[in-house]
Formats: structure tokens, C-alpha cells, sequence
């Protein structure tokens, strides 16, 4: 409603076909500074090594490396940060992969075993649900435990030593 009665307002003042053209801007649009070109050397740019001193890229710094090869005058984090959105590249992910032994056929077809379960359709009354991996906590006594003697259970102690994590995969 309120953009007819604009419409109206402003045909009443200049006139019912003036009202209708498009007006000409008084600051002109901003100049696109993120194109294909530059967002292929920036994703290109962040897959690869960050500079010496650094663990990985920031936008900071992926910005300056634009400066720096005369892509672009100045660009902002946010425009990296909106440059780099857009790309579904993420190179900042890792994927990791379970790489078999060499030569183990055995290995190969166990996998391709769980792989199958995974590739089952989707089945509301039979759920997958994946066991196959569990993460335990090794310990260690401070005090030996009481042996067990006839008619009692083992006593232990419940102070203990940590002595890290391994992870398993499951005998099945």
C-alpha cells in the first residue's frame, strides 16, 4: 500500500509517465570487485602453503596476497571471507581416509563389507546404527586390588592412573 501511494504522490508532482521512468542515480554502484577470475586465484591462492611463520591462511592474509600479486588495490576480510562463501571449495576441511595396507586383500573386502551397510537404503523400522569403532580409556592401578576369595568380589581401588586412549575397531 505504501508504494502506491508514493507512485500516486509522486504522478500527482511530476506527472503520471515521469513517475513510471526510472530515475537516474545519484551515486553509482559499486564497483564489482570479486569476479570469477579473482575468486578462482583466491580459492587457488588458499589450497595452497601458507607463508613462512604461519600455521594456515587467514582472510588478513589472503587479502595481502591478493595485494601483493597486483590483483586487486584493496580488498577487505569480509570480501574474501564472501569470496571464499561462494566457492564450495573449503580448503581449511580435512577429509580423512582409512588407507589400506598394501596388498591385504583381506582388508579390502572387510571394507567393502561395512561400505555395503552403509549404502543399504533408508529404513525407518529397521535404523542403522553403527558400532563399529569405540574409543577407550587405559588405566592403571595406584594400589593392586584385593584378590578375590571365595564368596567375595574383587575389591579395587578408585583411585587410578590415566595412561591415555586407544581406539579399536570392533572384532565383528
Amino acid at each position: 500500500m505504501s508504494s502506491i501511494e508514493k507512485l500516486r504522490k509522486q504522478s500527482q508532482e511530476m506527472g503520471p509517465l515521469e513517475s513510471l521512468e526510472r530515475k537516474k542515480r545519484q551515486i553509482p554502484p559499486r564497483r564489482v570487485i570479486m569476479d570469477g577470475k579473482l575468486q578462482a586465484r583466491l580459492v587457488a591462492g588458499a589450497c595452497s602453503k601458507p607463508p613462512k611463520g604461519h600455521a594456515k591462511w587467514t582472510l588478513r592474509l589472503l587479502g595481502e596476497r591478493l595485494v601483493e600479486l597486483e590483483l586487486v588495490d584493496s580488498i577487505s576480510p569480509e570480501t574474501v571471507r564472501s569470496g571464499l562463501k561462494k566457492n564450495e571449495l573449503q580448503p581449511h576441511l580435512k577429509r580423512y581416509w582409512c588407507i589400506s595396507p598394501k596388498g591385504s586383500a583381506a582388508f579390502v573386502a572387510r571394507m567393502e563389507d561395512v561400505l555395503s551397510v552403509y549404502a543399504r537404503a533408508r529404513d525407518p523400522k529397521r535404523p542403522l546404527v553403527c558400532v563399529d569403532e569405540f574409543s577407550k580409556q587405559l588405566l592403571s592401578h595406584v594400589r593392586e586390588p584385593v584378590p578375590m576369595k571365595e564368596g567375595q568380589v574383587e575389591r579395587e581401588d578408585n583411585e587410578y592412573v590415566r595412561k591415555g586412549t586407544v581406539s579399536r575397531e570392533s572384532a565383528d
